[in-house]
């Protein structure tokens, strides 16, 4: 039969080796012989000599592997702490970024408000200066009004002493 038995749990008593899976080795009694002596019978000293040459080989790719692998570990770390690094310049960037994109807002604000202070002064002065010209105008008016009257008055007493001296 392929697989395990369904009935096997419910019939302990069925059990038989076909049922278990091929495990793909047997053992010989020449190799346990071998074995216990240390040396196999097809061995000779020029494959022990290449065995050693390649566990040689073996040995200085693993060790190569090893400090490849310790470099890689400390570049690794390196570049952790670079990223850490880098990290944080973006942060502080980020933030002086922000405080500088507010005050520029602020200023921005400050800005519109003391253009809307210049116009008001602006216009205040406008003001001043009409009304100035206008003080001047009267005063101008007045002084001349002044100074027309004046002229009558002298007029008029010169020809009272014209009058009288003629009289």
């Amino acid at each position: 039969s392929s697989g395990i038995n369904a009935e096997w749990p419910l019939r302990p008593g069925t059990f038989a080796g076909h049922d278990m899976p091929f495990c793909g080795f047997s053992f010989s009694k020449n190799l346990v012989d071998a074995a216990k002596v240390g040396v196999s019978s097809s061995m000779d000293s020029g494959s022990t000599q290449q065995l050693e040459s390649q566990l040689k080989q073996k040995t200085r790719e693993l060790k190569e592997s090893q400090e490849r692998i310790h470099s890689l570990n400390k570049e690794n770390a390196d570049n952790k702490q670079t990223l850490q690094e880098l990290k944080t310049k973006l942060f502080e960037q980020t933030q002086t970024e922000e405080e500088i994109t507010k005050e520029n807002e602020d200023l921005q604000q400050d800005k519109v408000l003391l253009q809307a202070r210049i116009n008001n002064l602006q216009r205040k002065l406008d003001q001043a200066n009409t009304d100035l010209q206008k003080a001047e105008e009267q005063t101008e008016k007045k002084l001349t009004d002044m100074f027309r009257m004046k002229s009558e008055k002298r007029k008029k007493y010169r020809l009272r002493l014209c009058v009288d001296t003629t009289a």
